[in-house]
């Protein structure tokens, strides 16, 4: 009888471990322009129709109280999902140099997700109304955060989810980020005025990648009819909207590619030029 039970509470305990390998879901946020975000999830394993309930969710983010990034509310990607600002933390006294914001899921017991490995789930959008559009949002982690980790923090700003087809417990386990894996488009340029142009055209930009040492950002014109770099500019490698005058007087009739460079490396669609004179 004992090695009945025994067998019986192992086997319980081995599927309940199986079970919680399988507990992985990451967020990721995207800034799509200066002042837009997306949020969404990746799921690291398949689950079925039946198992893709989602109970509760809170996905919790930071931003610099210096800047004063307020954020509006958020659109949902799925009309039949809503959510909601549910927590605000001004500079609270575990963290005072950040901001805290947590949005929450307010449809309860859903079934509008489909659950499919490395596939992204976008949720929502949101905008910063502040008057800085430098300003940036980031997710907390919940191992490093100092905040989330504070044991004797009365805030609970912890990232959440909870999925039956992973027992209903925490199945986050961390974050993406996007901005490593998607550093090309977040440098982009945006327009070439005047083009056609005869003696200088402006070159205006975006860039969406906050400042990091050592990066170096140039404009680089290339000759479409042999592939040679004729100038390269070097250009400001903070985040915002710039534009860099370029002087023509020098350059032979004919069509010229202008790219944007990050540390040397082309980023985003070229530019076409075409100069007369």
């Amino acid at each position: 009888m004992k090695n009945i039970i025994y067998r019986s509470a192992f086997i319980t305990l081995f599927a309940l471990l199986q079970f919680d390998s399988f507990s992985q879901i990451k967020f990721k946020l995207e800034r799509l322009d200066l002042n837009s975000y997306r949020l969404s999830l990746v799921c690291q394993k398949s689950l079925s129709s039946s198992e893709s309930i989602t109970g509760t969710m809170q996905i919790s983010m930071r931003a610099r109280s210096s800047d004063g990034f307020i954020m509006d509310q958020p659109i949902s990607v799925n009309p039949e999902v809503k959510w909601a600002i549910g927590t605000i933390l001004k500079s609270p006294k575990e963290n005072p140099d950040y901001d805290y914001f947590a949005v929450t899921l307010s449809t309860m017991a859903i079934k509008d997700f489909l659950y499919k490995e490395g596939v992204d789930i976008p949720l929502f959008t949101f905008k910063n109304i502040g008057s800085n559009p430098k300003a940036s949002i980031h997710l907390i982690d919940n191992e490093t955060d100092q905040l989330a980790t504070d044991p004797g923090s009365s805030f609970n700003i912890r990232n959440h989810i909870s999925i039956i087809g992973y027992g209903f417990k925490n199945s986050y386990v961390g974050n993406i980020e996007s901005e490593a894996e998607n550093a090309l488009p977040l440098l982009r340029g945006i327009k070439l005025s005047p083009n056609p142009a005869n003696t200088y055209t402006r070159v205006e930009w975006q860039n969406l990648i906050e400042h990091e040492k050592g990066v170096q950002v140039a404009l680089s014109i290339v000759n479409v009819q042999n592939g040679v770099e004729i100038e390269r500019k070097a250009v400001e490698s903070e985040i915002g909207e710039f534009s860099q005058e370029l002087d023509l007087s020098n350059y032979t009739i004919g069509n010229y590619l202008v790219y944007l460079l990050r540390n040397g490396v082309r980023t985003g669609n070229a530019l076409k030029l075409q100069v007369f004179h």
